[in-house]
């Protein structure tokens, strides 16, 4: 609805074209452009379809009500992750580390906008991985997800779950001089 590619700035149209003929993927540069066109795609929802009760946002809140028994942890970890972006949950202030409820309505409410946006994107998510299985199950062909054996320790499953959880547990060594960290 925002007009595709033509509602990019000339600088984002420029680097989505470097991005299509590089030989390799430029991780970096692709993350800044989704990042750009979903905060977009959601500052237009917001405006022309949340704020309206349009049927995609009764289509949103309907998935955010059947999904509440996690998406509302996920989202608010995520919007106040990006409050402390170098800073694991461990080491929070207490009251967020801890989830004390009048530190989480806080934040709930000082954040309700970031907090609808990571909503939004598993929302979106969701809706292409289902419309991708449909299509694909018309050609007789069958995807499936994966399901995960392990949870990150920085993660909102951990964070909304500490009891259920060896916080003080590790797997794994610590990177060594022949380890790529990736830094």
């Amino acid at each position: 609805a925002l007009g595709g590619e033509a509602a990019l700035s000339t600088f984002d149209r420029a680097a989505l074209a470097d991005v299509r003929e590089a030989p390799t993927v430029d991780y970096p540069l692709v993350r800044r452009l989704k990042g750009t066109a979903l905060a977009a795609a959601f500052e237009r929802f917001e405006q022309e379809e949340w704020r309206h009760g349009s049927p995609r946002a009764q289509a949103f809140a309907a998935y955010v009500a059947a999904q509440r028994w996690w998406i509302d942890d996920y989202a608010l970890f995520r919007a106040i992750a990006e409050t402390y972006p170098t800073v694991a949950w461990t080491d929070w202030p207490e009251p967020l580390r801890q989830r004390h409820l009048d530190a989480l309505d806080h934040e709930w409410r000082a954040r309700e906008t970031r907090v609808r946006f990571h909503q939004y994107a598993q929302w979106l998510t969701d809706t292409q991985w289902r419309d991708a299985r449909a299509a694909a199950g018309r050609l007789g062909v069958a995807l499936f997800g994966d399901l995960p054996f392990m949870v990150g320790g920085h993660s909102a499953d951990v964070w909304a779950r500490q009891a259920e959880f060896a916080l003080d547990v590790s797997l794994g060594v610590p990177p060594d001089a022949f380890s790529d960290t990736g830094q």
